[in-house]
Order: structure tokens, then C-alpha cells, then sequence
């Protein structure tokens, strides 16, 4: 819609101030599809509003992307405290709520902190509100400019303990809530849960900062009802 335009008696200085908050500058990037905003935060506030967010990530009457992600100024980590990374960022989905990792993101954003000229180093230490990722950028051979390089992003470790995940089950699966265990070994633990449809399903999963149920498929994997079983 519209914008609110200012007093008629707003003095100059206080005008300049108001166009600038009526502006924000960002930068439409991808990582394999998966597409985002990605707003520096290191220079200027951005608030992270849901009315800002849904007008950003509407693909009908806004930029549209898959997330949005606000760059900040780095430091100790809030929950890995020995450990200082160079940049925070933020990764908000487009139902405007916060995620807590994103690899194709993390990507996207050394890209940009290295475009826009925030830092050179060879290396950057990255970190989101739950876990800190390390950004490497890899020139290919033959590479003919400086700015053809690859970026490699080490995520950490999976962590397959439910309790970490986190996922709530059960090795009772009679009158439980959540999943229950069908075995567990480590890194091949595998659960089933009842869905609504009254189908059960098996899975696997895995915390690799967001947590995820990985569900092997038989098949063709197009014909897989994705939509159903996660909406």
C-alpha cells in the first residue's frame, strides 16, 4: 500500500531520517533454488516486524523468497561462549518465524559479506542463535577471475539424540504420545509415529540445527506424497 507521507512541518534533517526509514536496501540471492532476502544489519537496525516480513517474503506483492536473512555484527556466541564468530545472522522462514540454521543460507550469506566487502578473511566464522557454521571460499583451477569461487560451508556434527533433536517418543508406542523407537543404534535409530490419517509411518532423525525427519523412499520418489505427510 501506500506510504504515510511526513508533517508538512517536519524540519529537513528530521525529513532525511524519515525517507531513510521508508527505504531498505537488500540483495536477492539463491543457493540451489532455495531463495532468499538478505538484508546487512551490521550498519543500520533492521526490525524484524511480521508486517516487514510478510511484505518481504510475498512473492505477489513483495520481493518473495523462501527466507529472510538479517546479517549482524559478531561476538561470543550466546550459547557456545568460548567460541566468537565474525558475523551473526538471523533466518527468518516466510510464515515470519525464526530458524535456526540454514545451510543454502549461510552460503548465500558469506557470499554477501565477502561481496559487499564486511571482511576478506579466507575463513569466516559464522553463527545463528543455536549453532555456529565455517565458511571457506575455494577458487577452482582454471578459475579466470578473483570473484569465481566456490564457498564451503562445514555445518558441525549431526546429533542423533532425541532428547537433543529434540523429539519426544517413546519405546512404548501403545498409549504414547510422539514416536516410539522400532531400534537405536547410534546414527541409524529408527522411530514410527502415527499420523492423522492413521497411517504409520517410519523415519529416521537428526539435529543438524534444525531438526529433521528423514523418511527413505521406496520407488519413485515424485510420486511420494510429500504435501501429506508434511503440509
Amino acid at each position: 500500500g501506500p506510504l504515510p507521507l511526513p508533517h508538512p512541518s517536519l524540519p529537513l534533517h528530521c525529513l532525511f531520517d524519515w525517507f531513510a526509514r521508508m527505504s531498505l536496501k537488500f540483495s536477492k540471492m539463491h543457493g540451489c533454488g532455495n531463495d532468499f532476502v538478505v538484508i546487512d544489519g551490521t550498519k543500520t537496525l533492521f526490525e524484524a516486524t511480521e508486517a516487514t516480513l510478510k511484505r518481504l517474503v510475498d512473492r505477489r506483492f513483495g520481493v518473495g523468497c523462501d527466507q529472510v536473512l538479517v546479517i549482524e555484527k559478531g561476538g561470543s556466541h550466546p550459547i557456545h561462549h568460548s567460541e566468537e564468530v565474525d558475523f551473526f545472522f538471523r533466518i527468518f522462514n516466510s510464515d515470519t518465524s525464526e530458524a535456526n540454521q540454514c545451510g543454502n543460507g549461510a552460503r548465500a550469506v558469506a557470499r554477501f559479506i565477502r561481496d559487499k566487502g564486511l571482511s576478506e578473511k579466507p575463513n569466516l566464522v559464522l553463527g545463528t542463535r543455536t549453532v555456529i557454521m565455517r565458511a571457506s571460499f575455494l577458487v577452482p583451477d582454471g578459475a579466470e577471475r578473483s570473484d569465481q569461487y566456490l564457498i564451503e560451508i562445514d555445518m558441525g556434527s549431526p546429533r542423533f539424540d532425541p532428547e537433543i533433536i529434540p523429539l519426544v517418543h517413546s519405546e512404548n508406542p501403545q498409549g504414547q504420545e510422539g514416536a516410539s523407537w522400532i531400534c537405536w543404534e547410534p546414527e541409524t535409530a529408527t522411530f514410527e509415529i502415527e499420523l492423522v490419517t492413521k497411517e504409520r509411518v517410519r523415519f529416521g532423525a537428526v539435529n543438524v540445527g534444525n531438526p529433521h525427519a528423514v523418511i527413505v523412499v521406496e520407488g519413485d520418489v515424485d510420486l511420494f506424497p510429500v504435501g501429506v505427510l508434511a503440509p
